[in-house]
């Protein structure tokens, strides 16, 4: 009988320390979202826009700014062929104005040539142009970037501050907050 009653208090126990642990988790997200929307975005000066054929470079942004961040840890050529999702967020942004949307991407040493030649390839045909990163300039510059890599979608206000965190053609809620911001 006794050895039960041992299972019998390991088993309450163990479950304790879990729902413990996975509440540190939620609580850990919730200071590092404290943090990164702590701070302001800043973009980085010189960056190559790409919009079609015609290849700008020294192009400097002001907030406010829909950020989507395709770092060097992403397949960027993968998610070029899914940049159509995004056509809503820049229609949007040219009806409504108020913000700019800016996809950037910070491709892997070894895949820039390939982002550039997917990018201005004539039968892609992007309703916005896509920004590159080459040097990882935005995450130096922003160290609060580096904490989660959830937070490499956002939308900021006038002065650079995030308002909203989060890719908003993931989640329907998103969207929905997205747009109670902007309209």
């Amino acid at each position: 009988m006794k050895k039960h009653s041992g299972i019998i208090m390991f088993v309450p126990i163990l479950a304790l320390a879990l729902f413990s642990l996975a509440g540190c988790g939620r609580y850990s997200l919730s200071r590092k979202m404290e943090r990164f929307m702590a701070e302001p975005i800043v973009l980085p000066d010189g960056l190559i826009r790409i919009h079609g054929s015609q290849i700008d470079t020294g192009v400097t942004l002001s907030p406010p700014y829909y950020i989507v961040y395709v770092d060097s840890m992403d397949c960027s050529t993968c998610r070029i062929d899914r940049l159509y999702e995004y056509d809503w967020v820049q229609e949007t942004a040219e009806k409504q104005g108020g913000y700019t949307f800016v996809l950037m991407i910070h491709p892997a040493e070894g895949e820039r040539q390939n982002v550039r030649r997917a990018l201005s390839n004539p039968y892609r045909n992007f309703g916005f142009p896509v920004y590159l990163d080459n040097e990882g300039h935005l995450r130096a510059q922003n160290e609060q970037m580096s904490l989660d890599r959830r937070f490499n979608a956002f939308l900021t206000d006038g002065k650079g501050f995030p308002v909203l965190v989060g890719d908003v053609t993931r989640s329907d809620k998103l969207k929905e907050l997205f747009l109670q911001q902007i309209l």
